[in-house]
């Protein structure tokens, strides 16, 4: 009995809540009424920001996922790699140490916008059939002028 005295309080209090919630009005930033407070000045310091990084060079480049082979694909830091991975499997494609993860089906194929600002060896890895299916490999520095405008894919042994 009591207990149900208190279920019908809660409700009561819920549903009068609701309805000043419902009635209350609501103060947008383009209202012009402003309320004046007494504040303090403080200094502040502006750094200036650091411009966006640019794109060394934009590759694009497809692994399919049914193949036996890895895909090592040789990039530079400061390129961007649009990487897309097909697959004949329902899977997802993880790339771990740049925390990407996508789906991929036949339908399907995983797509990825990487810019790649740091040297090192990243894995491109099935997760549900626990493979790899490639490797992107970015070395220090600048891509040498005559190998401008191409990614080179290697292929190589798992």
């Amino acid at each position: 009995m009591v207990a149900r005295r208190l279920l019908i309080l809660l409700l009561v209090l819920l549903g009068i809540s609701t309805l000043a919630a419902a009635l209350a009005p609501v103060k947008s930033p383009k209202d012009k009424t402003t309320t004046t407070t007494a504040t303090t000045a403080t200094p502040t310091v502006t750094t200036p920001s650091a411009p966006p990084a640019k794109s060394a060079g934009l590759f694009k480049y497809t692994i399919d996922a049914n193949s036996k082979n890895v895909n090592v694909i040789e990039l530079y830091v400061g390129e961007e790699l649009l990487l897309t991975v097909k697959s004949k499997l329902y899977d997802q494609v993880s790339i771990p140490k740049l925390g990407q993860i996508e789906p991929v089906s036949p339908g399907f194929a995983a797509k990825f916008d990487l810019y790649l600002d740091h040297p090192g060896t990243s894995a491109v890895r099935l997760i549900g059939a626990n493979r790899l299916v490639g490797r992107l490999r970015v070395s220090p520095g600048a891509r040498p002028e005559k190998a401008r405008g191409k990614a080179r894919p290697h292929r190589g042994q798992r």
